[in-house]
């Protein structure tokens, strides 16, 4: 009887001792403050930057659709001004490809892992413009072997280009370029601005009749491409490293 009771006990003391901690628990938690949950993203371009690019690709896609490619170049042929004539003149350089090895040499001295990101970069729009140009598309005439000089406004001193037109590759290399700038710097003003003279350079391909709007448009939509192709490759490089 005895050792009963002392069980009895025992076993009271036990579920006396539970009972406090688990209001103890009870109370730690009720205490604790609450904390917000922060998502944190890797999102820092500017959303004008999309609107701008959709914007121009969607307006460029149902023209395209619409009318025919010769139609649409000889009516955008006809806005010019000397301003523009000007302008687009040297704009365009920023779509060649000499732009490349300028950036390569200056992230050199000062990331040598993003001078790499631009050796890919041009290396990649070197392949994939010479594929399409000069094996998939090289019959692709230009404007002027189109629709002849004496029917368009032409720039002096710009030297006119007559096969392979499709895609424009000064516009590809504009894009590529442009979004690796844009995922690389953080100043959103930055980034637009960027996207802007990418822009600029595939219209001044239209403006000096070197390409046709459709060319433009495959070309911005294969650098953009490639430019997230390269940042994929450069972050598999640094997960391996």
């Amino acid at each position: 009887m005895k050792k009963i009771n002392t069980f009895i006990t025992i076993k009271k003391h036990d579920v006396a001792t539970y009972n406090i901690k688990k209001k103890k628990i009870q109370n730690d938690f009720v205490k604790q403050p609450k904390r917000n949950v922060v998502i944190k993203t890797n999102n820092h371009i500017n959303n004008w930057v999309y609107i701008i690019y959709n914007v121009f690709l969607l307006a460029s896609l149902l023209t395209v659709i619409l009318f025919e490619k010769n139609n649409i170049h000889i009516f955008l042929n006809k806005f010019h001004t000397p301003f523009l004539d000007f302008s687009f003149k040297y704009i365009t350089y920023l779509g060649d490809g000499i732009m490349f090895a300028f950036f390569i040499i200056f992230f050199f001295f000062v990331n040598k892992k993003e001078s790499l990101k631009y050796v890919i970069a041009g290396l990649l729009t070197l392949i994939i413009s010479a594929i399409t140009k000069r094996l998939v598309f090289i019959n692709s005439a230009r404007p002027v072997e189109v629709l002849g000089k004496e029917n368009l406004h032409l720039i002096e001193g710009v030297k006119m280009a007559h096969w392979q037109s499709f895609p424009s590759g000064h516009t590809m290399t504009a894009f590529v370029i442009a979004v690796l700038l844009i995922t690389h710097i953080k100043n959103k003003q930055q980034q637009l601005f960027i996207a802007f003279c990418a822009l600029l350079a595939g219209l001044s391909r239209v403006y000096l009749s070197q390409h046709f709007l459709i060319d433009i448009f495959a070309g911005s939509m294969i650098g953009v491409v490639l430019a997230l192709l390269v940042n994929l490759i450069m972050n598999k490089i640094k997960k391996n490293n």
